[in-house]
């Protein structure tokens, strides 16, 4: 998870589409990753929780991602799938979650949402 960050933060969308698995790839993935990320500055990566799937070569990363596009904030809150084949993770898919505006929020500042990411 933290080198796909690592990987979208420097562009480097080779190596994002080389970590995806092909039973989910888009067929012009690298040129969307590209076109999406054009004004994208990463700001900072919160891994918020980590577990095994059902499978044992599957896996769960819930993480907070940070990052300014167009000189707004955002931020990214997904609970992602990992599958392992030969050895190498896999991301398959993710599910986008929302915080609610009273909770912690996933950054890590232990302010409220409301009070931090969500402004």
């Amino acid at each position: 998870m933290r080198s796909r960050y690592t990987a979208y933060a420097l562009h480097a969308f080779p190596y994002i589409v080389k970590t995806w698995h092909t039973s989910s790839q888009h067929a012009e993935l690298a040129q969307l990753l590209e076109q999406d990320s054009v004004d994208t500055q990463w700001q900072g990566l919160t891994i918020c929780e980590t577990h095994a799937g059902r499978a044992v070569d599957e896996a769960y990363v819930t993480f907070f991602a940070r990052y300014t596009s167009d000189q707004q904030p955002g931020w990214i809150y997904e609970t992602s799938r990992f599958v392992r084949e030969n050895n190498h993770w896999y991301y398959i898919d993710g599910v986008h979650k929302i915080p609610g505006r009273n909770e912690t929020c996933p950054c890590g500042s232990q302010k409220k949402f409301k009070k931090c990411c969500a402004r």
